[in-house]
Parts: structure tokens; C-alpha cells; sequence
């Protein structure tokens, strides 16, 4: 008698799905990060075929393909191949958080002190664009506030860069 049991029908249809929500996120992808994923010939024209197809029924037997398809590649390979895809934009939605953070303590009332705090931690950055920058936040108009507001916002995310 051997230890190993086939796996249940449960199993396989789980296996199963997860390969098929592997494939949704691969149709979520442009086709230049398409290219950096490991898959054979075969699933990557069935991607461009999925692409192409306007209809929903249709669309939803391709996407059954695919699939389909899916069972015969390295499922765990291409999983750890979309996940280093996606993890610099990771990193970007940090950086534009850290750089909210310093627009609002630039802005807020800890101004000077965040503004001295702001160069010491990046003292490349010129402090005569900030300055202006900050200063251009207060205007009257409403409207070329925000646009200010939103130049700072770009210069501090250009910063943390």
C-alpha cells in the first residue's frame, strides 16, 4: 500500500480553478509584460487570441481555453513571474504616499520645521523650487492652488526617485 493518494475531486477542481484565475491575471497584462512571463507558444496565442475577441460568450470560451491550456504549463513559475511584475508598483504606490506625507507637512502648520526636515533628509533637492512651490499653494485662486498643489506634489515624488 503506498502513502500517496490520488488527489480527490475537490483537489483537482480547485487546482483546476486557481489555474483559470492564473490565467485571468495574464489577460490582464500588456503584451510587453506578456514577453517576460515563462508559457509556451500555445497559451501565449490563445492570450492574444482572448485579447482580440469583443463578445462575451465568445470571450468566455476563450477564456475557459485558456484554462484549459493552463494545465499543461508551470503554473507556479508564471504565478512568481506576474508577481515580480507587480511588485515595483508596489513600490510606487509607496513612494507616492511618502510623498502626500511630505506635501501635507509642508503644507500643514509644521511648515518651517518640515521644510528644514525635508532638506535634511534629501539635500539634493532645491530648495528654491520647493520654496516657490509652497508659496504658490497660497494663492488666492483657488484653482491655481491646486494646480500648485499638485506641482509639489510632482517635485516631492520626482525627489523620492
Amino acid at each position: 500500500m503506498t502513502d500517496e493518494t490520488p488527489p480527490s475531486r475537490t483537489q483537482r477542481k480547485k487546482h483546476v480553478e486557481s489555474l483559470q484565475k492564473l490565467g485571468e491575471q495574464l489577460l490582464e497584462l500588456r503584451e510587453s509584460e506578456l514577453k517576460s512571463i515563462p508559457m509556451s507558444d500555445k497559451l501565449r496565442e490563445a492570450l492574444r487570441m482572448a485579447k482580440s475577441i469583443d463578445s462575451r460568450g465568445a470571450l468566455r470560451r476563450q477564456r475557459q481555453y485558456i484554462g484549459k491550456v493552463m494545465r499543461n504549463e508551470d503554473g507556479p513559475a508564471i504565478a512568481e513571474a506576474i508577481e515580480r511584475l507587480r511588485q515595483p508598483s508596489r513600490q510606487e504606490i509607496a513612494r507616492q504616499h511618502l510623498a502626500e506625507q511630505w506635501r501635507e507637512r509642508l503644507l500643514g502648520a509644521g511648515g518651517d520645521g518640515a521644510l528644514k526636515e525635508f532638506a535634511d533628509a534629501y539635500p539634493l533637492a532645491d530648495k528654491t523650487t520647493l520654496l516657490a512651490l509652497i508659496e504658490s499653494t497660497k494663492s488666492p485662486s483657488q484653482n491655481e492652488a491646486k494646480q500648485a498643489s499638485r506641482a509639489l506634489f510632482r517635485f516631492i515624488v520626482g525627489v523620492l526617485a
